[in-house]
């Protein structure tokens, strides 16, 4: 005489009722969806995860200029780590109100800010200056 498990058993019984099966099956696809959710459909918008404090009291679909400045050191992540929780940016994005750009560099107001700010690039491709706002 076999001796069979309480677990043997009761995964027996659940095998045979096709309904109870396809439910563990059902519950099984629906745990692996929640965890590779992010790989299955990443979210591919643009500055989906960047936020700028200052711009919090402004309307819907206010249009701002972005200084972006390249970063100096970018923390090298892993394969998971990129894909989980994300990649660090390249670029420092400033929102401002109005700039002037001069041979090297650039002088320009922060959004919501009354005091001028000067960034002098290495070289002129080390600066993207805004064209059109985004929104």
């Amino acid at each position: 005489m076999k001796a069979n498990s309480l677990n043997i058993l009761a995964w027996k019984k659940l095998r045979k009722d096709k309904l109870s099966f396809l439910a563990l099956v059902f519950i099984f696809l629906c745990v692996l969806l929640g965890v590779f959710a992010v790989v299955l459909s990443p979210d591919s918008s643009p500055m989906a995860n960047e936020m700028h404090i200052e711009l919090a009291t402004q309307k819907p679909l206010t249009k701002i200029l972005f200084l972006e400045i390249p970063k100096q050191d970018i923390k090298q992540v892993s394969f998971m780590e990129g894909l989980f929780i994300g990649k660090p940016s390249k670029v420092k994005r400033i929102p401002i109100d109005k700039y002037t750009a001069f041979h090297n560099g650039v002088t320009y107001f922060p959004c919501q800010s009354e005091f001028m700010q000067t960034f002098i690039a290495v070289s002129y491709t080390h600066l993207t200056l805004p064209t059109t706002p985004y929104v």
